[in-house]
């Protein structure tokens, strides 16, 4: 197969890459890339190019990087990085758990967690597969591993604690085999070269498993293989020796304080013993993955903050690659191009992230910036606009007209629950958790940074995570929200009240709300509107005292497809200087509320059903609504006439997820942050003007 050439599919397999772009008498209109933009879409920030949300590739050739997202394969060039081919995959868009391509390039294999396996033979541009299971759980595919000859898929299945491994026939997507193993969490799996033995990596019990993928027989256990379970696996090319990252507890330390480094091992595949270790500094405190050049010869290993180039046979680092932050580095997917020139690295932030190493040097490196985007800001001359990361530890500086990256305010915070320029544009404000510290023992910061240098002027920092943010109308003060305990089970939330010149804590509420509730400042600066789980709560902002609450009733579906039930409140917006407060459930309905008096005002009937962020315009005229729809996951902008209650106009957004929106300062435009990293600037004028 010549992979020079474009991949031949089926007709109907091959897709556009963005099927919903406006095409104009001159063609449709483009990214800075090059690529289409969607429907009154005038900006992308950021790129969808090398985007991947389940795995990748590389073409025997090494001229081609595989990717998969939303159910499509896209065969991205290496020479300009675009596109050059997609295919579709009848994997579920939400579940895919992995994707591989045979030594040969010709057979291409997707995975679910639902159970799905899809098979394509690429010469032959025909497709075989295995459906997901009937009961839909999540549970299959955890893992999975083709055989270099591209004759057998091997999976995990069971959920997050497994005991089984399957062999699959890849011709036909048949079972063949099933191995019973030990209780396995968070399991990861390699083929031998030869393709005659399965190594699994468990670890709950610390060991790794060794299977025959050739006949029926006993697997063998190396137990005890490292303190916390091994991360990572990877052969040699020979096949002789198998290497596993994992962590060890630091010697002299008390042991119900422990504190951890990272180790690679080697291992005799045929003796199943340990034989080696390398040397790894101990400030790197966490887990690694690994892999090997195709010689043989190099060793790349992965890194919270660098990736370590190895000489195998010296068993020595002869480059590092630093100034990096990965998401997960004991689970990232890390692979060496067939020719020996790239290393490529996923860790779970949409993209495919690379770098030359000879040099070390990144690859299309302005094209992976943040980790999913959360928060967004226009400042007050809308020149530019901000945007704030999930995983990315980075706040973002675009300008406004050409969509180009101004600066990067690394500010040490990830999830930016908050972000806001001052009213003169000074200064930008970002509220989130403090990153690089362990996930027991989290801290909530608000941080104060100038707009143009991006340099740090004050900060506010306690105990705890962060939740919500809002900035009174004189900017003398800020209410954040913060919370301890895990994320899944937060504790002692409470509502902080802080003086914005010193960055101080002026006062605080006791611990009766919700972490998930929503905050705004009334116009005068003397309440805190809030709303909490189903009830609005006005709060005096000098004793955070509550003077007034009331039910605010709300349903949503029940599980009969007609029936309703009571509902707390999904999302809510106050407006008009909070004297109103809009808010939605479940239902295809939004609700306008007086916050003086908690009587509903108005209903409006929506295309939905489910909602996922709103703002409203700067003159309060006009509501902006992100729109979801069940059966397809499709994603629409739809903007409404307060005061007529109708819709104005709606817009494709995808099927990326996506929270964050933001009007700029005369209302002719709309930034919507995506999940993965990306944010698309809508000309909405002309819909606002029909108003």
């Amino acid at each position: 197969m010549e992979y020079s050439q474009p991949v031949q599919v089926l007709a109907l397999a091959t897709i556009c890459f963005c099927a919903a772009a406006e095409v104009t008498a001159q063609g449709p209109k483009l990214d800075r890339y090059g690529d289409p933009l969607p429907h009154g879409a005038v900006l992308r920030l950021g790129t969808t190019r090398l985007q991947t949300k389940g795995g990748f590739a590389w073409t025997p050739d090494g001229k081609s990087l595989v990717t998969t997202k939303h159910g499509v394969v896209f065969f991205w060039d290496m020479s300009d990085g675009h596109c050059r081919e997609t295919m579709s995959v009848p994997t579920d868009p939400g579940y895919v758990s992995g994707l591989a391509l045979s030594a040969d390039g010709k057979k291409l294999v997707c995975t679910d967690r639902l159970g799905t396996i899809a098979v394509w033979d690429l010469n032959e541009s025909k497709i075989v597969t295995h459906p997901a299971s009937p009961e839909r759980t999540e549970r299959d595919n955890v893992a999975m591993a083709l055989s270099p000859d591209g004759a057998t898929i091997a999976t995990i299945g069971g959920g997050w604690i497994t005991e089984e491994l399957q062999l699959w026939e890849t011709a036909t997507c048949t079972l063949r085999r099933k191995v019973k193993l030990p209780n396995l969490y968070s399991p990861t799996l390699a083929f031998a070269p030869d393709g005659k033995l399965i190594a699994v990596a468990s670890s709950r019990d610390k060991s790794i498993v060794l299977v025959d993928a050739t006949k029926a027989a006993e697997p063998v256990v190396i137990e005890n293989t490292h303190g916390d379970g091994p991360n990572a696996l990877a052969f040699t090319p020979d096949g002789k020796h198998l290497y596993s990252t994992g962590v060890a507890a630091i010697a002299g330390l008390p042991k119900d304080r422990p504190e951890w480094k990272p180790e690679i091992l080697i291992w005799d595949v045929a003796q199943r013993r340990q034989v080696g270790e390398l040397s790894l500094e101990l400030e790197l405190r966490d887990g690694c993955s690994l892999a090997f050049s195709p010689e043989g010869k190099t060793l790349v290993s992965v890194h919270p903050d660098q990736i370590l180039v190895w000489d195998v046979s010296r068993r020595a680092v002869v480059q590092k690659i630093d100034g990096l932050r990965f998401w997960n580095a004991s689970s990232t997917r890390v692979s060496i191009d067939p020719l020996g020139k790239y290393v490529a690295v996923d860790d779970d932030t949409h993209y495919v992230r690379l770098w030359e190493l000879a040099t070390g040097q990144p690859v299309f490196a302005e094209r992976g910036l943040q980790g999913g985007i959360v928060a967004v800001s226009w400042s007050p001359d809308g020149k530019t606009f901000a945007t704030g990361g999930f995983s990315s530890e980075k706040t973002c500086l675009w300008d406004a007209t050409a969509g180009n990256l101004v600066r990067q305010l690394d500010q040490q915070v990830s999830f930016a629950r908050g972000l806001q320029h001052s009213a003169k544009g000074a200064e930008l404000v970002i509220c989130g958790n403090e990153s690089g510290r362990d996930y027991n023992d989290p801290y909530a910061v608000v941080r104060w940074h100038s707009a143009t240098s991006g340099k740090l002027l004050r900060e506010f920092r306690t105990p705890g995570r962060a939740w919500k943010f809002a900035l009174s109308a004189d900017e003398s003060r800020a209410a954040v929200i913060t919370s301890s305990g895990d994320v899944e089970d937060p504790r002692d939330t409470r509502v902080r009240i802080i003086d914005t010149a010193t960055a101080k804590e002026l006062r605080s509420t006791g611990t009766s709300f919700s972490y998930r509730m929503t905050l705004a400042w009334t116009a005068d600066g003397g309440t805190l509107l809030i709303i909490n789980g189903d009830k609005l709560l006005r709060l005096d902002t000098q004793t955070l005292q509550v003077v007034f609450q009331k039910v605010l009733p709300h349903e949503k579906r029940d599980l009969g497809p007609r029936t309703t039930v009571s509902s707390g409140i999904f999302g809510a917006l106050f407006i008009h200087g909070g004297n109103e407060v809009v808010t939605y459930a479940s239902l295809p309905e939004l609700y306008g509320w007086s916050t003086l008096t908690g009587e509903k005002r108005w209903t409006m009937k929506v295309e939905g059903p489910h909602f996922r962020g709103m703002v409203v315009s700067p003159d309060e005229s006009i509501l902006a609504v992100i729109a979801s729809l069940d059966d397809t996951n499709a994603k629409t902008l739809r903007l409404f006439d307060i005061v007529a209650r109708r819709e104005l106009a709606h817009y494709d957004l995808g099927r990326e997820m996506c929270d964050p929106l933001a009007f700029s300062p005369d209302g002719s435009r709309i930034l919507v942050g995506f999940y993965d990293g990306t944010a698309l600037v809508y000309d909405v004028s002309e819909a606002v003007g029909k108003q």
